[in-house]
């Protein structure tokens, strides 16, 4: 018996803010302008597993999906947007 994977666990009471990403991917598509997006929350709530289901619809509508994570206080304050950049543009620093 294999272990479910992220899309095949229904994603509980967040498809609201799933909604909001997707309506907010849109409307930068259609104006062509960029859009940050900060998804905050206590511990628990759910932020990975929406931020994940977000990015796997993204890379299903042929989007590409850049990925990076905060590892502590003390680590450099630019390393996750280095390691979002590294698989695009290579591994120089």
């Amino acid at each position: 018996m294999t272990s479910p994977t992220l899309s095949t666990v229904p994603l509980i009471d967040r498809q609201a803010e799933l909604r909001r990403l997707m309506t907010i991917i849109g409307e930068a598509f259609d104006s062509g302008s960029g859009r940050l997006i900060t998804i905050i929350g206590p511990r628990g709530v759910g932020k990975t597993r929406v931020v994940n289901t977000f990015a796997d619809w993204c890379g299903q509508q042929q989007m590409t999906v850049l990925s990076a994570q905060c590892v502590g206080r003390a680590a450099e304050p630019l390393l996750p947007i280095r390691d979002a950049l590294r698989p695009v543009l290579g591994s120089s620093p």
